[in-house]
């Protein structure tokens, strides 16, 4: 069990139990379930849309105001933690996710437009192709250190602290 989660729901069963629920109802949530009618509502503030939206002037104001990102949507790669840390710890850009799986077309031009100024932006000042080099350094970080999923790589299991 992750420790993250084993501290957030402390019994066994009633926290996984909780937890899978939990999983179920912001199902309910997303675009497309539950009887949602506005398919533009993402993860960007209560009702936010992407209609209309000019990712490209948005990406250029972040940058003015020294807080740009790197807008991502879907299923995260197993090195997006490391990525995320070393984007912001070298660059100075941060991650930000706007959106799960389901996507709109008006979603995708957003981060396209928003993503080209932001990497023009870390190309002129670091080099070109920085951001692909992060993302291999994440990569290669990820592969040399993977997650324990609750077990040490002799497959004990991780210890609980006492506090739990």
């Amino acid at each position: 069990m992750n420790t993250k989660l084993r501290h957030a729901f402390p019994g066994r069963k009633i926290g996984w139990m909780m937890f899978v629920l939990c999983g179920f109802m912001a199902l309910g949530l997303l675009p497309g379930h539950a009887g949602v009618k506005d398919p533009d509502v993402y993860l960007d503030g209560p009702g936010a849309s992407y209609k209309g939206r000019d990712g490209a002037a948005e990406a250029r104001k972040d940058i003015a105001s020294g807080n740009p990102r790197l807008m991502t949507y879907g299923l995260p790669a197993p090195s997006m933690e490391e990525f995320s840390v070393l984007l912001y710890a070298k660059l100075g850009i941060s991650c930000h996710t706007i959106a799960g799986c389901v996507v709109t077309d008006d979603l995708i031009k957003y981060a396209r437009d928003y993503n080209g100024v932001i990497t023009k932006y870390a190309e002129k000042k670091y080099g070109t192709g920085i951001i692909g080099k992060i993302m291999e350094e994440a990569s290669q970080l990820y592969l040399k250190h993977p997650p324990m999923d609750g077990h040490w790589p002799d497959k004990h299991p991780v210890p609980v602290s006492p506090a739990s």
